[in-house]
């Protein structure tokens, strides 16, 4: 099943002092950043019309522990349209076709540059009052 995307979103403006973007996600600094989250080791989709400056990853995966990922990469860069979803397609090449393209985040850091932006326990993180400043997206 799919991680809640209240919960990813919520705790992504909290720690980035991110403002809703309607339609989803959020924006910081004028970026406009495409959050997902996953919890297993299953396949993340993507809408093809959808339009991010960055990406955040929020991995759920090593509980009790949450650990953000960042890739700066937009969806129309090169770089992330030439992303091997399978042996013969690409991500552009699925978007075209109007699919959803589907591909875990494993195979993601193995074809794109990831960094890894914060790490603390969930209980901790969603407790916790104030943003985090100085992480810049």
């Amino acid at each position: 099943p799919n991680f809640p995307e209240a919960i990813s979103e919520y705790i992504c403006r909290k720690l980035f002092n991110g403002k809703y973007l309607k339609g989803g996600d959020m924006i910081v600094n004028g970026k406009r950043v495409e959050i997902k989250a996953f919890s297993s080791t299953g396949p993340t989709s993507f809408g093809p019309t959808e339009k991010w400056d960055c990406i955040l990853f929020l991995d759920f995966t090593k509980s009790p522990c949450l650990t953000v990922y960042k890739c700066d990469f937009s969806n129309d860069s090169q770089e992330w349209e030439n992303i091997k979803i399978n042996a013969s397609e690409t991500y552009k090449k699925q978007c075209m076709q109007k699919r959803r393209p589907r591909i875990s985040f494993s195979q993601l850091q193995k074809q794109i540059k990831f960094i890894k932006l914060y790490e603390n326990d969930i209980v901790s993180t969603i407790k916790s009052t104030k943003s985090t400043d100085g992480i810049d997206l």
